[in-house]
């Protein structure tokens, strides 16, 4: 076999198969982890503002860091607009 070739599926999809989409045929645990997932990427996007409402609020760089985990730089980009 060559590298890098696809293999061939040893047996062709049935019709039920062609109908069924992917997130059907997803067991509850795959479902739990994508929608645990989503939640954290909508918290992420939702990061900048956050971080602003807090230096806003009174809190300091270094309390923004050590609560959130962020770093430092990252959190002078924010405030400052380049994030």
């Amino acid at each position: 076999m060559l590298r890098g070739v696809a293999r061939r599926s040893p047996r062709p999809l049935t019709v039920a198969c062609a109908t069924c989409s992917v997130r059907c045929m997803m067991s509850d645990e795959q479902a739990a982890s994508e929608k645990e997932l989503a939640d954290f990427r909508a918290t992420l996007e939702g990061r900048d503002d956050m971080v602003r409402r807090a230096r806003a609020a009174g809190l300091s760089k270094n309390r923004i860091h050590v609560l959130s985990g962020i770093a430092r730089t990252t959190i002078d980009r924010i405030i400052n607009g380049e994030s």
